[in-house]
Parts: C-alpha cells; sequence; structure tokens
C-alpha cells in the first residue's frame, strides 16, 4: 500500500459529504428566508399597506419562491451526483414506469 493513499481515499469520501451538508445548511436559509416572507405576505393588513411596500413584498415573494423552487431542482442533482442509493432507487422507479406505459 502506498504511504498517504488513505489520505487520498478519505478526501474523496469528504467531499460528497462536504457538498450535501453545504448544500443542506443553503437549503435551510433559504426555507427560513422564503418562509418569513412568506409569512409576510400573508398576515399582512394590505389595506394599511402603501403601494411601493406591496410591490416590494411581492417581490420578494416571488424571487424566495423561484430561489425555493431552484433549491429544491439543485438539491436532486448534488443526491444524482453524490449518491448511489439515490440513483439506484431512481432507476428502478424510472423502469417501473416504463413498463406501465
Amino acid at each position: 500500500m502506498l504511504e498517504g493513499s488513505g489520505t487520498h481515499q478519505q478526501s474523496i469520501v469528504s467531499v460528497p459529504t462536504l457538498m450535501l451538508n453545504i448544500t443542506a445548511i443553503i437549503f435551510a436559509i433559504i426555507c427560513l428566508l422564503a418562509s418569513v416572507v412568506q409569512a409576510l405576505f400573508v398576515f399582512t393588513d394590505w389595506e394599511t399597506l402603501s403601494m411601493p411596500s406591496w410591490v416590494v413584498l411581492y417581490q420578494w415573494f416571488a424571487i424566495t419562491s423561484a430561489v425555493f423552487s431552484l433549491a429544491y431542482a439543485y438539491k436532486f442533482f448534488i443526491y444524482i451526483i453524490t449518491g448511489k442509493r439515490f440513483r439506484s432507487e431512481l432507476h428502478q422507479v424510472s423502469r417501473r414506469c416504463r413498463v406501465h406505459f
């Protein structure tokens, strides 16, 4: 066995783990931001809100909703890249779908 090969193997394994951890943190921040903006959007008294404030709140609502959806797509691709089990289950599901159609 070559000296240092265990360290190389360990760093290869830790890259997907690091990607998944960073993705989870980013996803949690996006979910929190989207939830706060959506709560403001739902529970705001629209009669007392000025038109420019309403436009800004609506824009933030639209932006956070779009970013929230993109975060799900990003998370899906990260799982495809890093997860062997996820890929095999996805393959099984897609095979079942082809059989039924």
